[in-house]
C-alpha cells in the first residue's frame, strides 16, 4: 500500500474518505496510512486510513438536490430540470425533462397500467398514473377512483 506523505514542507495533497472516493471522480488516487489522523477534502469525516490525490478537480453537485455528477455537463443538463427548461414536456403531469431518454423512460412509467384501490369506496381499479404523482398520491392516501374523484383527475383510468 503506497503512502502520502503529510509533512507540511511537501506538496499539498488532498485527503478523502472512503465514501467521497467512490462519489467523487479523481483522475489518480494513492491510498495510504497515516498515524495521525485527517480531515477528508469533501466532508468533516477523520480517520487514519484513505486516499489522496496531488489534484482535485471540483465535484459538479446540483445546488438544489446535491447529488453529483461525473462531469459538468452532465450537472447542467440535471439542472434544467430543476428549472423547467428543457424541449421535452410529459402531457400528463407537465413535468420538463432536458433529455429525450429521461422524457422517454417516464412516458414508459406513465403507460404502465397500476392496480389501484380508491381510499373512500374501496372500489379496485385500474389506472395510469405518471411516477412521481403515483408516489405523491399513495403517500399521501389521495388515491380515488372515477366515482370519487371530485376535480382535477391525476390518474388515467382504465377501463378492462
Amino acid at each position: 500500500m503506497a503512502e502520502c506523505r503529510d509533512s507540511p514542507s511537501e506538496e499539498k495533497l488532498f485527503y478523502f474518505c472512503w465514501a467521497c472516493v467512490t462519489e467523487h471522480r479523481e483522475p489518480v488516487f494513492t491510498s495510504f496510512i497515516s498515524e495521525k489522523p485527517v480531515t477528508c477534502t469533501e466532508c468533516p469525516r477523520r480517520f487514519h486510513t484513505g486516499y489522496c490525490s496531488k489534484k482535485r478537480t471540483p465535484a459538479h453537485f446540483c445546488v438544489d438536490c446535491k447529488e453529483r455528477f461525473v462531469t459538468s455537463f452532465l450537472l447542467k443538463l440535471h439542472s434544467k430540470g430543476h428549472f423547467g427548461v428543457g424541449p421535452y414536456r410529459c402531457s400528463a403531469c407537465l413535468k420538463v425533462f432536458a433529455t429525450y431518454s429521461v422524457w422517454e423512460w417516464h412516458t414508459k412509467q406513465r403507460d404502465t397500467i397500476h392496480e389501484l384501490r380508491c381510499i373512500k369506496c374501496w372500489k379496485s381499479f385500474q389506472g395510469k398514473v405518471c411516477p412521481g404523482v403515483h408516489y405523491h398520491l399513495v403517500s399521501r392516501y389521495q388515491v380515488l377512483c372515477e366515482e370519487c374523484c371530485m376535480g382535477w383527475k391525476s390518474i388515467e383510468y382504465v377501463t378492462p
